[in-house]
C-alpha cells in the first residue's frame, strides 16, 4: 500500500485524525474513529488488522479530495 502523505498532512493540519479502535482485547476486530478537532465519530463497519490501514488511507484521501475540489 502506498500512503497518501499529502492527504494525511492536510487532514492533520486541519485537525482531522483517522485511526483504528480495537473492539476486542486481542485487537483482531477494529473499527475506525474519525476525529474532527476533537469531535470523534466511531464508524459502524468492522475491519481486521490487514484491511484497516488501507481503509484509513482511503478515508484520508477522500477527505482531502472532497475539501480541495478534486474529483475522482
Amino acid at each position: 500500500m502506498v500512503w497518501n502523505f499529502k492527504a494525511m498532512r492536510w487532514c492533520w493540519e486541519n485537525g482531522i485524525k483517522v485511526y483504528p479502535h480495537p473492539m476486542t482485547k486481542d485487537g483482531g476486530v477494529l473499527k475506525i474513529i474519525i476525529s474532527d478537532n476533537g469531535n470523534e465519530k466511531l464508524g459502524e463497519k468492522k475491519y481486521n488488522k490487514e484491511t484497516v490501514y488501507s481503509k484509513i488511507n482511503e478515508i484520508y484521501s477522500t477527505l482531502y479530495n472532497r475539501n480541495n475540489g478534486i474529483k475522482k
